[in-house]
């Protein structure tokens, strides 16, 4: 399941980043972003691990220079998100292939997919609800998030320092 998920997703992030591309007469780019999901796919094939990194930011930058030039919003933030499943899945795959024979393989890629689409869909959620209410919060209380968010994230870095021992 992992193996056929971690090739659509990137078809579908260089689909749904290119349809704008196209729809605004910017051929050359379109097909120049075509091009590269086909040697994505094929990096993935050919068990390139330095390319996934590559792929998330170069998906990211046309991203964020599509959100700058105007277009739609919803496409690229859908494309994001599919590039960024792609590249959690390719580093996931590349842990089950050291899995044991022991382990429970068909469990831990369900566990992770489980993961993975609550975090998407959350995320994805999150995405669309700020395009939809455009939400103006006083400048403390972006402070404070601010404080929280930090707070938080390293309240998640010493569970995961001391967790093992």
């Amino acid at each position: 399941m992992t193996r056929s998920l971690r090739i659509i997703c990137p078809i579908l992030s260089v689909g749904l980043l290119a349809i704008p591309l196209f729809s605004s007469n910017l051929l050359w780019l379109g097909w120049g972003l075509l091009l590269f999901g086909m040697l994505w796919v094929a990096a993935f094939l050919l068990h390139w691990g330095w390319f996934k990194t590559v792929a998330l930011f170069m998906m990211f930058a046309i991203g964020a220079l599509e959100l700058l030039f105007n277009f739609p919003p919803t496409l690229p933030i859908l494309g994001g998100i599919f590039a960024l499943c792609s590249w959690d899945l390719y580093g996931f795959y590349d842990h089950l292939r050291e899995a044991a024979p022991e382990d429970d393989v068909i469990g831990l890629e369900w566990r992770h997919l489980l993961r993975l689409g609550s975090v998407v869909l959350i995320g994805g959620s999150l995405a669309i609800g700020a395009l939809k209410f455009h939400l103006r919060p006083m400048f403390g209380v972006e402070i404070v998030l601010m404080f929280l968010a930090v707070w938080g994230f390293g309240r998640v870095v010493h569970w995961m320092l001391t967790r093992d021992q």
